[in-house]
């Protein structure tokens, strides 16, 4: 893949961290955000609270573009998994 696609796909995990990332900070780090207190157990959960849904959405861009480059998904058809005696 080449460079642009990775910017644009980093570009756009980037929005997404950033709303996401913001949401789960004021959730789960509400305390530290009101008095700015922030020690490092909540330093360290709030990187994280940004890093997951960057590489999630990273992640979940280039695994398309490559199903939609090469044709090949990286998950299985569903009309071809077993049945498992499961029924509508």
């Amino acid at each position: 893949m080449s460079a642009g696609i990775f910017k644009i796909a980093h570009s756009q995990a980037l929005k997404v961290a950033l709303v996401v990332g913001t949401i789960l900070t004021l959730i789960n780090q509400t305390s530290a955000v009101i008095h700015l207190d922030f020690n490092t157990e909540a330093v360290v959960r709030t990187v994280l609270n940004y890093l997951v849904p960057f590489s999630v959405s990273t992640y979940s861009r280039l695994a398309l573009l490559r199903e939609q480059r090469t044709g090949r998904s990286l998950y299985p058809d569903p009309q071809k998994l077993p049945d498992h005696g499961q029924r509508d």
